[in-house]
């Protein structure tokens, strides 16, 4: 692997045997592209056949996504976020607090 790095960059290779074991039992999944190119070139084929995900470069890009209503989506979240502000006066949203988690810990602990 660190020969086949060398002939690609023509820098030194730092792939140790621990990279290697975990490539080969699928921990790593997704290797920088050099050591990819490597391994294309040490077993001869794409690394997509040895069951390696391609970099983001070599993946095809995603489809491109549908157009936002703007108006819908302002007037949604407004009304949302209005809903969840604006309680009606004299209700208080649903809270625990610490007195009632203390108290509970109590009624739950067994000794």
């Amino acid at each position: 692997m660190n020969a086949g790095i060398r002939r690609l960059t023509g820098r030194a290779g730092s792939i140790s045997e621990r990279i290697v074991y975990n490539l080969l039992a699928g921990v790593h999944r997704r290797p920088h592209a050099k050591t990819m190119a490597s391994l294309e070139a040490v077993f001869g084929c794409p690394a997509e056949d040895l069951g390696l995900v391609a970099p983001a470069e070599r993946r095809p890009p995603p489809p491109p996504k549908g157009p936002v209503d703007r108006r819908a989506f302002l007037a949604t979240g407004s009304a949302a976020a209005a809903g969840t502000v604006l309680a009606p006066v004299g209700q208080r949203p649903a809270s625990v607090g610490a007195g009632a988690v203390l108290a509970a810990g109590r009624i739950f602990t067994t000794t």
